[in-house]
């Protein structure tokens, strides 16, 4: 698996985004909260398994919801998760 982590802006709560891994879709970023005061944040979205195991590059899309509060990304950050070798 993998692991998506953004650096956003809280000001606005409800955030969601739909995730998609090769046209596929991984799930629903959802970060409820919001915080006004301390706006710089960082939030993070788990990819299954199931939609990176032995690719050797992947292509993420991400897909606001029309309507939907403002989705807010300063960067973003791909992380592999990879089993411990002995």
């Amino acid at each position: 698996g993998a692991q998506l982590a953004r650096i956003y802006d809280a000001f606005h709560g409800r955030q969601r985004c739909r995730v998609f891994v090769d046209d596929v879709l991984a799930g629903i970023w959802y970060t409820p909260w919001e915080d006004r005061d301390d706006r710089v944040q960082a939030d993070y979205f788990g990819l299954p398994a199931s939609l990176t195991a032995g690719k050797s590059s992947i292509r993420i899309s991400l897909d606001p919801p029309a309507g939907s509060p403002l989705w807010s990304a300063a960067w973003y950050v791909l992380d592999a998760l990879l089993p411990r070798l002995h």
